[in-house]
């Protein structure tokens, strides 16, 4: 007799079945376990994992360990792990070129964290930039108007060049003229 550990991964079962010596083909081994379901499986055997996908495949002699597993096996997390991983690669993005620390140390390596982890960083993540926005808000709502400043033209600006340089020509003489007695009418005056 031969022993024959069959593991299967739906359920994560392990069962131990006892087989007549004679068995050494695939077929054999199906007819000999009935109580096991082979039907839409792969089947593999041992740690090289030889694969049995034809009846007449031979199997290795002395004891095995045969894993089963469905075909069709899809290994996918839900769509809300997509979204959370979305929202915080791109919430770590912007905090990478804002060099906003906090941030970035908040999210961290995201990547193989689970959904409810992710999660979590995600909202302290926002509540730290909420807070920052109402913070902000306050600030820009606290300041006091800022009272309206009339620009010099572009003449006045081109005059008070001209003066600081001592340029005197007949477009600005009677200006030129005005401005030199109020200094030093104003000069005397100390």
């Amino acid at each position: 007799m031969r022993k024959v550990t069959v593991v299967t991964t739906n359920n994560s079962q392990v069962n131990q079945f006892e087989v007549e010596a004679g068995v050494s083909t695939f077929s054999q081994l199906v007819a000999a376990l009935p109580a096991v379901d082979f039907s839409n499986k792969t089947v593999t055997v041992g740690k090289a994992l030889y694969s049995l996908e034809h009846a007449d495949a031979v199997l290795p002699e002395g004891n095995l360990k045969v894993f089963i597993s469905p075909k069709d096996m899809k290994a996918a997390f839900p769509s809300e792990y997509y979204n959370l991983r979305d929202q915080l690669r791109d919430l770590r993005r912007e905090a990478i070129e804002n060099d906003d620390d906090e941030i970035i140390d908040i999210i961290g390596n995201y990547t193989h964290d689970s959904v409810n982890i992710m999660s979590a960083k995600l909202k302290d993540a926002e509540a730290i930039l909420a807070e920052r926005e109402e913070e902000e808000t306050e600030m820009e709502n606290s300041w006091p108007a800022t009272p309206s400043v009339t620009l010099p033209s572009s003449e006045d600006r081109l005059f008070e060049v001209e003066y600081a340089l001592g340029i005197r020509n007949t477009a600005n003489a009677t200006r030129f003229n005005q401005r030199a007695l109020a200094e030093a009418k104003h000069a005397t005056q100390k």
